[in-house]
């Protein structure tokens, strides 16, 4: 009866052990969320039609939008955001060259988005 004892007890010592082990990491584990105050001050439809759009999960007009003085407009801001961004996301992205394609609604999401993601200064919308 002692042997068993033993064995049970060393068979959950052994068990806690590894279960720790597997779990090591310095990653936290949920992401870290943002405070309420910061969500509530969100604009979430503005924020997702610039994510989607960012991303390319939505796709902008095939055809020129606005007056090409409305489009270089356009341009030199989402030139001035894709300075802005951090070099790992920079090097992903092309927002100048959708400057054309876009509405005026659109471009301000996708700099919105972006101010808000990347803490970037947001380029006046």
């Amino acid at each position: 009866m002692r042997d068993f004892r033993s064995l049970v007890l060393t068979g959950a010592l052994l068990t806690v052990l590894l279960a720790r082990a597997g779990a090591s990491g310095t990653y936290p584990p949920a992401p870290p969320r943002m405070p309420p105050e910061v969500l509530k001050s969100i604009d979430g439809e503005q924020y997702n039609l610039g994510k989607a759009l960012f991303t390319g999960r939505a796709m902008p007009a095939d055809t020129p939008q606005g007056t090409p003085a409305a489009q270089a407009d356009r341009r030199s801001r989402l030139q001035t955001l894709q300075d802005n961004l951090p070099e790992r996301v920079k090097a992903d992205t092309d927002l100048p060259s959708l400057a054309a394609r876009l509405s005026d609604e659109e471009a301000a999401a996708i700099i919105y988005y972006a101010s808000r993601r990347f803490q970037t200064a947001p380029a006046s919308a």
